[in-house]
């Protein structure tokens, strides 16, 4: 007399390759706040295939091995990784596992992070200081450079110049003037007597500053 039937999937086939993984943070941010997208691949069960199981992602840091995150599901939080690992590149790849174990790793996404800033400007000086009855004024500064990091610096973008004016009853805010470069005429910005105060700062592809 036969025992009760016993079954069992033989399937070598992997579900479909995940195609659409996405970063609204791609391709460089200086922000840990990032997530992963995609859509899952599918197996449809039956005679041929053994059907889904769980999706996976894997990531590596400038070139280096592999960490395969297992299980892992869209919208994955990339956050804790990015403050633990510090500035690079990160290439990210994710794909879909069957029940038999099949999974193909989809096309490679790339981010970079980068949250250190530029050096700080240390020379920023006028010719006219401390005091002038002129507007023919200019600010000279030697920008900043953007390799402070040994492995990933997402480079210099531009500088930035930021002055306030206190006309006898206080500072007022910030003006921000962006891009600003050295050799700055401050002529059109002394439109009023007062002290003005004055700072400049170069901001890298990040826009950290």
């Amino acid at each position: 007399t036969w025992s009760a039937s016993g079954s069992l999937y033989y399937d070598t086939t992997a579900p479909t390759v995940i195609a659409d993984l996405a970063s609204a943070s791609q391709p460089l941010t200086n922000s840990t706040a990032v997530t992963w997208t995609w859509s899952s691949g599918t197996d449809t069960a039956g005679s041929v295939n053994s059907g889904v199981s769980h999706d996976e992602l894997r990531w590596a840091k400038n070139g280096g091995g592999w960490t395969v995150v297992n299980p892992a599901a869209s919208a994955f939080d990339f956050s804790g990784i990015l403050a633990a690992n510090g500035d690079g590149v990160y290439t990210v790849e994710v794909r879909t596992v069957d029940l038999a174990g099949n999974g193909t790793w989809s096309a490679t996404q790339t981010l970079s992070y980068d949250s250190t800033a530029p050096t700080v400007i240390g020379d920023l000086a006028s010719t006219s200081q401390p005091a002038t009855n002129s507007t023919v004024v200019e600010w000279t500064w030697t920008s900043g450079t953007d390799n402070v990091d040994p492995v990933y610096n997402s480079g210099v973008s531009h500088d930035e110049l930021q002055w306030k004016v206190d006309t006898g009853a206080g500072f007022g805010g910030w003006t921000v003037v962006n891009p600003a470069s050295s050799a700055y005429d401050f002529s059109a910005i002394l439109t009023a007597q007062g002290l003005y105060e004055v700072q400049v700062r170069t901001v890298d592809n990040a826009g950290n500053g």
